[in-house]
Formats: structure tokens, C-alpha cells, sequence
């Protein structure tokens, strides 16, 4: 009795293996060292993003998972009331800020290798329109100034 117990949960677990998320892909790899590991994969056909109002959700084999903090300037004189909506974004990107004097804010929008797209631009709206349609899907960070002195950094994703 205990053998055929023995059986059927070893036929149970391996059933349960053949059930694991799989995806055709061209290339892929795992790398690791003592700073850390990598694994990525290339060429998923299988991607798609689902939008709601509640918020997005995407599938796919390999997803993204980060710990970071970009900066916090928070004291009660400088801090800024802004969002930056959507992310990830295809054509624009919304810059709100309520309840600030727009004549003292700037942005610039730097790429995720350092280079600088756009430098020194007025803030000329509370809902400020940005066109990243013609730049190439990749990470950016968009930097907020106030009165010429850094205040609040967004990332945001380009599809």
C-alpha cells in the first residue's frame, strides 16, 4: 500500500513538471556572477500588453522585476506634486503637476545609456504633452527641475 502511495506521488510530481511556463524563442541565457545574475531571453513572439482602468498587466515568459529607487527629494519647501502617466507609453507621455508655478519648472529627457534627448524645456501646462513617438522603444528617464535645481526623476518605458 505504502509503495503504490510512493508511486502515485512521484507520478503526480512528475505531471506537474510537464505543466511549467514554456515559450519558443530564438536565444536565451542565464548568467551570473558574484555582483549578481541575469537571464534574459530573445526573439518571444508570444507578447502582449493588456491596458485597464485598473492597470496593465503584461504576458510574456520573462518579466521584469526591479528594486530601485531613482531619487527622493522630499523636503517640505521643494517637494512636487507631479505624475507622469502613461508607463509604458507609444506615443506620448503626460507630465500633471497641480499647485505649482510653472514658470519655475524645467525638464529633460535623458535616455537609459546617458544621453541627453531633450534638455531644458518649459513646463508650459499643468498636463504637459510629451511626443516620444519618434524615439525608439528603450527606458528613458525624464529629470524635473526647479528653478534650475534637480527635484524629482521619473522613468518611464518606451514601447
Amino acid at each position: 500500500m505504502i509503495k503504490k502511495q510512493l508511486l502515485m506521488a512521484i507520478l503526480f510530481a512528475i505531471a506537474l513538471c510537464g505543466f511549467s511556463q514554456q515559450a519558443s524563442v530564438t536565444s536565451g541565457k542565464d548568467i551570473s556572477n558574484a555582483n549578481g545574475s541575469i537571464s534574459f531571453s530573445i526573439g518571444q513572439p508570444n507578447y502582449e500588453v493588456k491596458n485597464s482602468s485598473q492597470g496593465v498587466a503584461n504576458e510574456g515568459v520573462q518579466q521584469p522585476f526591479e528594486i530601485l529607487v531613482l531619487s527622493i527629494i522630499d523636503s517640505s519647501e521643494d517637494s512636487l506634486s507631479m505624475t507622469l502617466y502613461p508607463n509604458p507609453s507609444t506615443d506620448f507621455i503626460t507630465l500633471s503637476s497641480k499647485n505649482e508655478n510653472l514658470e519655475e519648472l524645467s525638464f529633460a529627457l535623458i535616455d537609459n545609456s546617458g544621453k541627453i534627448i531633450l534638455n531644458d524645456q518649459k513646463v508650459n501646462s499643468e498636463n504637459e504633452k510629451i511626443n516620444i513617438k519618434a524615439l525608439p522603444s528603450n527606458m528613458y528617464f525624464l529629470i524635473i527641475s526647479k528653478l534650475n535645481k534637480k527635484s524629482k526623476t521619473f522613468k518611464f518605458l518606451k514601447k
